[in-house]
């Protein structure tokens, strides 16, 4: 690609990385505290000024949730606080929880 859809593709691309990547922050902390909420703002400034349509925010949001779950289940044991915690942070990402 070159040109104006180049350019466009590498700026949605690093928009997204940065959409990952907060995502990816707020999911690891709300594991382990429950009380953490969304950087909302951050990502609403993020999708905005990357333009990141609402199809890839949620598809984002859900694997993050599958992410979550993943950690989880990685470790062996899934307790009743981590299952919580997924139920959480999939509630204030607007997406199903997955199941195990």
């Amino acid at each position: 690609m070159t040109g104006r859809g180049a350019e466009r593709q590498r700026f949605d691309s690093a928009g997204l990385a940065a959409y990952r990547d907060a995502l990816a922050d707020y999911v690891t902390l709300a594991r382990t505290a429950p009380d953490t909420a969304p950087p909302s703002a951050l990502l609403e400034e993020i999708r905005t000024r990357y333009s990141i349509p609402a199809e890839t925010i949620a598809h984002e949001h859900a694997k993050a949730c599958a992410d979550l779950l993943e950690m989880i289940v990685a470790d062996g044991r899934t307790t009743d606080s981590e299952r919580e915690a997924l139920k959480r942070v999939a509630t204030a990402l607007g997406v199903p929880a997955p199941s195990e």
